[in-house]
């Protein structure tokens, strides 16, 4: 090995090292870029779930005659937004006929925030399933089975969202707190698919292995040309 060094020419262990100490800064480089970009979307996706998810519980269910479920009042009835009451024991009209306002709520929160990226379900602190959406949308991520003990987690206080499937079929699962009627507590189960930051990110990957490959090959080329004219400018002098 030591003989095969010492035949090699100065010009190309020099351009090794160089290319050497290239890939390895590069190589850092990108990393820590792609990992900052990866964190900058997983968060974004996070903090527009919370936020959408928040403002829609947040904000009181509409209330206008139509069909649905009997209102409390017995005068009408109360529509269901996009929602339909899987679990039993859910809150009653004064009749008994059924849900009422909650229902109507529960169905206001889901129609709100559901979307082709997202699907949204409603969990009873049992893992009861207590209200999904009427209309399924085309393309929405299946959603994983509810843990109980991870309800219970999110019930206690703020809980790291977690991503399930493989790179390009990823998707983010967030559980949020809310108040049932009668001050029952639930979760809000949102699913979203992480197919756009998927994308984006594999465009990274080849932009960075391409601009990377790019400055390698330029850098070994000008090392062999900076080495080969130091050792020309080298002889003339002596």
């Amino acid at each position: 090995m030591r003989r095969l060094l010492r035949d090699t020419p100065l010009s190309l262990r020099l351009t090794a090292l160089y290319v050497a100490i290239l890939i390895t800064v590069l190589g850092i480089l990108g990393g820590v870029i792609y990992m900052q970009v990866e964190r900058f979307l997983l968060d974004d996706v996070r903090e527009r779930n919370l936020t959408g998810a928040r403002n829609a519980i947040n904000r009181p269910a509409p209330f206008r005659r139509g069909n649905g479920f009997p209102s409390t009042t017995g005068g009408g009835t109360l529509p269901v937004y996009g929602a339909t009451p899987v679990g039993g024991g859910g809150p009653t009209s004064g009749n008994g006929e059924g849900p009422t306002t909650d229902v109507n709520r529960l169905g206001g929160i889901l129609m709100e925030v559901s979307s082709r990226e997202t699907t949204a379900q409603i969990f009873g602190t049992d893992c009861t399933l207590l209200a999904v959406a009427t209309q399924a949308i085309p393309d929405q991520p299946t959603p994983p089975a509810c843990d109980v003990a991870e309800v219970q987690q999110a019930l206690a206080g703020p809980v790291a969202p977690k991503t399930l499937g493989t790179e390009g079929a990823r998707a983010m699962v967030l559980l949020v707190p809310l108040s049932l009627n009668g001050g029952t507590p639930g979760v809000l189960q949102l699913t979203t698919s992480l197919g756009a930051a998927d994308g984006l990110l594999a465009r990274l990957r080849l932009i960075l292995l391409l601009g990377a490959s790019g400055a390698i090959i330029i850098g070994a080329a000008l090392g062999v040309s900076v080495t080969r004219t130091a050792r020309g400018s080298r002889r003339r002098a002596s």
